[in-house]
């Protein structure tokens, strides 16, 4: 390999390992009183520019091929997505911001889908995926712990003051419990990226030390645990299910047994952390009779019911890709909550793309399945070491959050990882065929 081509995968890497963090520049400032700035201005984030720079890099130190690989029918829906927010962004509420959405969407996906084609590049995202977990799961135990921001606001941090409104808690009583924040803009996309990441390293195909996995996923179910974030919960459950479901199925009894100890190993590890944190456990699990929590799903239910009528009128071509909030505001110029888009990702998508955006994203979700499930039930390998498991969990792990909030669609950590997950599955079935 090539030094260009060996930096290309370290600045993919460093994609990967940005992606869910508050490292970003702001290009153009945008400011729509009292809109949230990120979801107005246009942004640089670190993982988008690390994913172009390894774009480049790599095809500069590639030659062209001699006869380009033909598309197939399960390319052709991505290219249909990519073409409708292309129409959607021309006729968007915001256009530059739309335009600069769709920019990074086709970045992320775009190396996503190259590089988990390539040689070794699992490995790379495993070795990133680590070095995520250990550090983000440290500095969100801290705060935790501490209670307060650690001062790291040159990485990214933010000032966490549970005192201070804004800041995700846990209400005991008259007290505010701080949530783990890590360096990413919220307890839940912390826990997201984290359930993400502790499945791909439990399931990984590439060879790993025992030792080096069980640390790195207590550590990680620890964080995970102290964002208090039920839908990553959830999700680490569906996920960790689905992958334990499918090896049983196939009766692939070595990795069942290494996924078991290592995993019971490094939930043993959680137990004293639940016991010290109960009071905000309890709380947490209960939505019918603790306000706070009640809270939160009465905001979601609220949202959803305020973007129907907008979806009633831009079901065509959509908003434009951003541009929910906005709506939202033009619509109701005294609104009770944040503006922010519905937490539910197939709503997001008909807001922003129309329903043909919709159909064409669900037609690839599907299609993305089929093709793991089908490499994984016609394969007489073990099922981790070929790999097929791997894109099955990660789509039920990208739809188990995207029924509960909007960042697996909107966010870079989202794109990135829907690149990832199709550029795996393609990467099966050309090793198929």
């Amino acid at each position: 390999m090539s030094k260009l081509a060996t930096l290309s995968q370290i600045l993919f890497g460093l994609a990967v390992f940005a992606a869910p963090l508050r490292w970003r520049i702001v290009l153009i400032e945008h400011p729509i009183p009292p809109i949230y700035g990120d979801f107005t201005h246009i942004l640089l984030p670190a993982s988008t520019l690390a994913a172009f720079l390894a774009l480049c890099l790599h095809r500069i130190s590639h030659a062209p091929p001699t006869q380009p690989k033909r598309l197939s029918g399960i390319h052709l829906p991505i290219i249909g997505l990519g073409l409708i927010m292309l129409l959607s962004s021309s006729t968007a509420l915001d256009p530059l911001l739309a335009f600069a959405q769709m920019a990074q969407w086709l970045i992320l996906v775009g190396a996503g889908l190259y590089f988990m084609r390539l040689p070794n590049s699992l490995r790379t995202v495993i070795i990133a995926l680590s070095l995520f977990v250990v550090s983000q799961s440290l500095i969100g135990i801290a705060q935790v712990w501490q209670q307060h921001s650690l001062g790291l606001q040159a990485l990214g941090e933010w000032e966490l003051d549970p005192q201070v409104r804004g800041v995700s808690v846990i209400m005991l009583g008259q007290s505010r419990f701080l949530r783990a924040y890590g360096l990413a803009d919220h307890p839940n996309t912390l826990a997201g990226a984290l359930t993400l990441a502790l499945l791909v390293i439990t399931f990984s195909p590439t060879k790993q030390t025992r030792l080096l996995q069980v640390v790195v996923i207590a550590l990680g179910l620890i964080a995970l645990y102290l964002t208090f974030s039920r839908a990553a919960w959830l999700a680490w459950v569906m996920g960790l299910a689905a992958g334990l479901g499918l090896l049983i199925w196939r009766r692939q009894h070595a990795p069942l047994r290494h996924i078991a100890i290592i995993n019971g190993v490094a939930l043993a590890t959680l137990i004293p952390v639940i016991i010290a944190t109960l009071p905000a456990f309890t709380t947490r699990l209960d939505t019918s009779s603790s306000l706070s929590n009640a809270a939160g799903q009465l905001e979601r239910a609220y949202l959803n019911q305020a973007a129907w009528p907008i979806l009633q009128q831009h079901w065509g071509l959509g908003l434009g890709m951003g541009s929910i909030p906005q709506a939202l505001h033009l619509a109701y110029p005294k609104f009770p909550l944040d503006y922010q888009p519905p937490h539910l990702v197939p709503l997001v998508i008909a807001l922003e793309l129309g329903l043909l955006g919709l159909v064409m994203y669900v037609t690839i979700m599907l299609q993305m399945l089929r093709r793991a499930y089908q490499q994984f039930s016609g394969s007489t390998a073990n099922a981790l070491t070929h790999g097929s498991i791997m894109p099955i969990i990660l789509i039920v792990v990208l739809i188990s959050i995207g029924l509960f909030d909007y960042y697996p669609w909107q966010s870079g950590w989202g794109c990135l990882w829907h690149g990832i997950t199709w550029g795996l599955c393609l990467n099966l079935c050309s090793k198929s065929s």
